[in-house]
């Protein structure tokens, strides 16, 4: 049985839900005139505010290793596109060795590879650039 099908905890989580936990007021409402009432609502208030915090430390400390994750991930990218624009580069001195009648041979797959490296390097590019901006 879920809570939402019992009445009891609807009409707990009524009052509960419609003060404000950060009033401190809170538990001074009409529904609080029994001290020991007014005790348990200060207990759950101080409760809520401890699990209230401990979430903010888990959502900062998520957004902190997210941002780990990335720099490594982009340092990563940054050593994979060095290495392939290094390929480029050597497969540009083997192009450039090969004789016309190879070359003729295969003309789509050097025409895909020099769409490819150009990409490398466009991107190569842009990353210089931002590089350039932050000094």
């Amino acid at each position: 049985m879920s809570h939402a099908d019992m009445h009891s905890y609807n009409k707990f989580a009524e009052i509960y839900a419609l003060n404000d936990l950060g009033d401190s007021n809170y538990d001074a409402s009409p529904e609080y005139n029994v001290p020991i009432a007014r005790e348990k609502a200060a207990n759950l208030r101080a409760r809520r505010q401890q699990l209230a915090i401990m979430r903010n430390e888990l959502l900062v400390s998520l957004q902190v290793v997210n941002s780990i994750e990335r720099d490594v991930v982009d340092g990563e990218w940054m050593t994979w596109l060095g290495e392939e624009l290094y390929r480029c580069d050597q497969a540009s001195h083997i192009l450039a060795a090969t004789s016309d009648e190879i070359l003729g041979k295969r003309v789509g797959d050097i025409e895909k590879l020099r769409e490819y490296c150009m990409d490398c390097n466009r991107i190569w590019g842009n990353v210089k650039e931002r590089f350039t901006e932050l000094s």
